[in-house]
């Protein structure tokens, strides 16, 4: 009998131990788990993190680079315009020159016609004089004279009129 109470407090006794023990182990497999599933939530939680970083990364690069590629197509535009602009003063300038040289030309031929004119009264004055001083039929040789004078110098202010006119229509053209 001592035997049978012994064995039942021991059964007892083993089986709450026993069963405390298997608790035990139930608990530290099922702590082993939480603890793999923190830690493998973790490790997923660092790789997201990484990959959300280098998302944002990327996306600012990319930004930058839009940015640096937005500035150099303004920088190009710029330039283009300055060119632009330059050539136009450019085009202005050689305008302003070929007016000024057209103006000096067409005052060359002003003071050209003037001095021709003045030569021609001269003449003439001088070859009144002379028409006074001799006899009537070196007058009339004279007049024959003058007539031939004057269509020649008429003819000359024609051809110098008609030269101007093509200079100034090439000019023109040219414009």
């Amino acid at each position: 009998m001592f035997k049978f109470i012994m064995n039942t407090i021991g059964q007892r006794f083993f089986n709450t131990e026993y069963s405390e023990f298997l608790d035990h182990i139930d608990s530290f497999k099922l702590n082993q788990k939480i603890n793999n599933n923190i830690n493998f939530n973790m490790e997923i939680d660092k790789v997201l993190h990484q990959q959300h970083q280098q998302e944002q990364q990327q996306q600012e690069q990319e930004q930058e680079q839009e940015q640096q590629q937005l500035e150099k197509e303004q920088q190009q535009v710029l330039q283009q315009q300055k060119q632009e602009q330059e050539q136009e003063q450019e085009q202005q300038q050689q305008v302003l020159q070929q007016q000024q040289q057209q103006e000096q030309e067409q005052e060359q031929q002003k003071q050209q016609q003037q001095q021709e004119q003045e030569q021609e009264q001269e003449q003439q004055e001088e070859e009144q004089q002379q028409q006074q001083q001799q006899p009537k039929e070196e007058v009339k040789k004279l007049t024959r004279r003058q007539e031939k004078n004057k269509k020649f110098y008429e003819k000359q202010k024609l051809d110098k009129a008609k030269r101007l006119e093509k200079k100034q229509k090439k000019l023109q053209q040219q414009h």
